[in-house]
């Protein structure tokens, strides 16, 4: 017996046994690569700043101006105005060092814990600082002697040994002439008179000396040469305050001391040198 197979035969395949291609699925297509989003974190919350503000007086209650208030390991500062009045901002809150110092005051030192956005109203008090006191150690000073300028210190009577062409006033002499003004001890020497020069003005001159015009005369007091223009010795002299009188009528009869360094120097007609009285 001869059986026929396939579908001529009409036998049908089993079903269990049919394999079946699997179609191909399109190729898939190249992505871009994402970035991830960055992730964003929260802003940090800023505390809320505090202020401290008040007054500071000292032990009796009487405002103190210009104390200092800081805050200690901080740059916050400030100094009490007028009534001792003072203020500090921007404080950080938790837990600060107040101090508060003034010279003559024990300085203060305070912790502070504040909160956040707080406004604390804080009165300090500084107590003086008690007055001691103070001995200065003991101490030896030794003091030079003055040496006081007299006429004879200055060869008052040296010159009136060693020049006898000058005429000397001591003091016992104007005590004995009893001069109303100090020109009247010299007005009686000889060839000295008064005139008075081209513009008006007052002088001592000296008669002979010169040639044969009048030559006006040179004035010292205490050493030092001064020159009247215009004025009168008594103006600048009383005979209480002579202590002696010096007149050389002359060039060769001034001493070194008053003479000029040239002959155009008014030494050369006369000099009037005036010692003042020298008190201990």
């Amino acid at each position: 017996m001869v059986l026929a197979f396939g579908a001529a035969a009409g036998v049908l395949p089993a079903q269990g046994n049919s394999r079946k291609t699997p179609a191909r699925l399109p190729a898939p297509k190249s992505l871009a690569p994402v970035k991830p989003e960055p992730i964003s974190e929260p802003e940090p919350v800023m505390p809320q700043v505090a202020m401290l503000a008040g007054v500071i007086e000292d032990s009796v209650g009487v405002p103190i101006m210009d104390a200092e208030i800081a805050i200690l390991g901080t740059s916050l500062r400030t100094r009490s105005g007028t009534g001792g009045t003072w203020r500090i901002q921007g404080v950080v809150p938790g837990p600060v060092l107040l101090s508060a110092r003034r010279v003559g005051y024990h300085p203060q030192t305070l912790t502070v814990h504040l909160k956040e956005g707080e406004s604390r109203a804080l009165d300090l008090t500084l107590n003086e600082v008690a007055a001691r006191p103070f001995v200065l150690p003991e101490q030896v000073i030794f003091v030079t002697p003055r040496k006081f300028r007299s006429v004879f210190h200055d060869g008052f009577y040296q010159r009136k040994l060693n020049y006898p062409g000058g005429t000397y006033f001591t003091r016992d002499d104007i005590l004995l002439l009893k001069p109303s003004v100090t020109s009247d001890t010299f007005r009686g020497v000889p060839g000295f008179y008064q005139s008075r020069d081209r513009r008006g003005q007052t002088q001592w001159v000296v008669r002979g000396v010169s040639g044969s015009q009048a030559c006006p005369i040179r004035f010292f007091i205490d050493g030092i040469n001064v020159p009247l223009l215009g004025m009168s010795i008594d103006e600048l002299v009383q005979p209480s305050d002579v202590e002696g009188i010096e007149i050389y009528k002359g060039l060769s009869t001034v001493p070194a001391e008053f003479s000029g360094r040239s002959l155009q120097d008014d030494s050369r007609c006369g000099v009037v040198a005036i010692w003042t009285r020298v008190t201990r």
